[in-house]
């Protein structure tokens, strides 16, 4: 659930109800309680949102999407661009304690690792007037300072994308992203 849109997951399908052309948020949880009533079968929760680390999540801030407008649904338009949300699979995204702050951990299935590749130089080709910083030594790990002065750090890992977005410049947004690249959970 956000301020505009409520997921769930009902058999085989997901569904997005968002309160657009005027309807309140309240509205669209009542709309989906009645499809959710309404649709036969249990939940069949996709492998890539099983796979979210619990380690500091935010309670209830977990997202499954599929397209655009699910992605949409909690980060900008401009984002989704940068990223060509429009070519993943699907993803998943989670709100995170790190440090004295939250961040956004959101993870791209992508049809293959050259896929990821093009996303990622399409992000950074899109922060091109921000100082980047490839960490490690492959350049499919960076982090990009913000104009905010947070961190962005973003990586391909087979054909998954990893990005984390909001990180302060204390070490502890970093030292988090990592420990979910090596499996943490």
């Amino acid at each position: 659930k956000s301020s505009i849109a409520i997921q769930f997951v009902k058999g085989k399908n997901l569904f997005l109800v968002s309160n657009l052309n005027g309807g309140t948020i309240e509205g669209a949880v009542d709309l989906a309680s009645v499809f959710e009533k309404r649709i036969g079968g249990g939940r069949i929760v996709p492998d890539l949102y099983i796979s979210l680390p619990k380690t500091n999540i935010i309670e209830n801030s977990e997202l499954y999407f599929t397209g655009m407008r699910g992605f949409e649904s909690r980060f900008t338009p401009d984002l989704s661009k940068a990223l060509q949300v429009q070519y993943a699979v699907n993803g998943t995204a989670g709100k995170y304690s790190v440090g004295v702050g939250v961040v956004d951990l959101i993870r791209l299935r992508f049809s293959s690792r050259e896929d990821v590749i093009d996303c990622i130089d399409s992000y950074l080709g899109s922060r091109k007037d921000r100082p980047i910083i490839h960490a490690m030594e492959t350049r499919n790990y960076n982090i990009v300072v913000e104009e905010d002065n947070s961190e962005v750090y973003i990586a391909e890992y087979g054909d998954i994308l990893y990005i984390m977005l909001g990180a302060a410049q204390d070490k502890k947004g970093q030292q988090f992203f990592e420990y979910i690249l090596r499996g943490g959970k």
